[in-house]
């Protein structure tokens, strides 16, 4: 992931993300972590305690990453469904929302970071807490309340209804092998997210449709 200050700090969250997204907290070393970097061990200590506090640093790095990333849309998305809430509003707010995350989760460069998350969803730690309560909470909150106001209903429903159609897009990047084998693709470039993209927002107002003429699952 690409930083804009390369502080040793920064050098050290950056090789530690990528050491910890592919082999785990328990395999990655402080020792391979550090020489990734070009530094002494010792700049780990001093800069977080220890591979610990490294560890969750990298999940505030994360949160941060995506809080700027799609902070701003996810804000408006918020205010504009407490402000107007009504079923028109909520699929403009799915649209927008789907169409930041979608930028923002399928950039190349976010390939570290989904390798974090991914591992801390499949076992969490401490960090987990991290990572949801930062953006990944409040969007999946934005979604289900959007999805209710669309179709009347709340609580679980929605719950479910807003991971599923989350999930939609999420697939294109966790089993992001398998779509480049099936699709032919060689990467996912501008022309394929624009196709993603087009495609998931249609299945949003598809779904939309549904959910205001009373169909639910």
């Amino acid at each position: 992931m690409q930083l804009d200050k390369q502080s040793s700090r920064d050098v050290l969250l950056t090789s530690a993300l990528d050491a910890f997204g592919q082999h785990g907290f328990n395999s990655a070393t402080t020792r391979d972590i550090a020489g990734a970097a070009n530094m002494p061990m010792s700049q780990i200590t001093y800069h977080f305690g220890g591979k610990e506090g490294l560890y969750l640093a990298c999940a505030r790095m994360i949160a941060d990453h995506m809080s700027a990333r799609v902070g701003d849309a996810l804000a408006a998305v918020e205010v504009a469904l407490a402000e107007t809430p009504d079923p028109q509003t909520a699929r403009h707010c799915l649209r927008l929302l789907l169409t930041g995350l979608s930028a923002a989760i399928l950039d190349p460069a976010a390939l570290p970071i989904s390798r974090f998350v991914l591992r801390e969803q499949a076992d969490p730690t401490p960090a987990f807490a991290i990572l949801y309560d930062g953006v990944m909470g409040r969007v999946l909150g934005a979604l289900a309340a959007a999805i209710g106001l669309v179709s009347g209903k709340s609580g679980a429903e929605a719950r479910v209804l807003a991971i599923a159609l989350f999930g939609q897009l999420l697939v294109f990047r966790v089993a992001q092998a398998s779509v480049l084998a099936f699709t032919g693709w060689v990467t996912v470039g501008e022309d394929q997210l624009r196709a993603i993209r087009d495609t998931l927002l249609f299945n949003i107002d598809a779904i939309c449709d549904r959910l205001e003429k009373g169909q639910t699952p």
